[in-house]
């Protein structure tokens, strides 16, 4: 998996609820682009803004962008904010396992204590 963290330019009062309604504007126009699993904007307790945008590669992440439909997206948020968010990027080398859990979702963990106990 490859993941984005995108910290957005300070928003200026008057275009905070503009901001807001743009990111899910966008997660809507963007959703089903192929390899884009998910999306979310974070809040930090100091006010600031910053996105989580998860891929399953780097090439689909690349491809998005060279959509039509990221292009209107970054259209939409110059008409808000001046500046352009700044994105680090990361190539995902360990991960929890699916469903919370080392088993998978598995109903007991009992075997995690038998070599303890045992």
């Amino acid at each position: 998996m490859f993941v984005a963290l995108v910290r957005f330019p300070v928003i200026e009062g008057d275009h905070e609820q503009a901001f807001l309604d743009w990111f899910t504007w966008s997660n809507d126009v963007l959703n089903g682009v192929e390899g884009l699993r998910q999306r979310r904007l974070l809040r930090a307790g100091d006010g600031s803004y910053s996105a989580v945008v998860e891929h399953d590669s780097a090439a689909t992440f690349a491809a998005m962008h060279d959509t039509e439909t990221a292009a209107e997206v970054q259209r939409a948020l110059r008409a808000i904010m001046d500046e352009q968010p700044q994105a680090t990027t990361f190539e995902v080398v360990a991960d929890l396992a699916s469903r919370g859990s080392c088993c998978g979702g598995s109903s007991t963990a009992a075997h995690h204590y038998e070599s303890v106990a045992g």
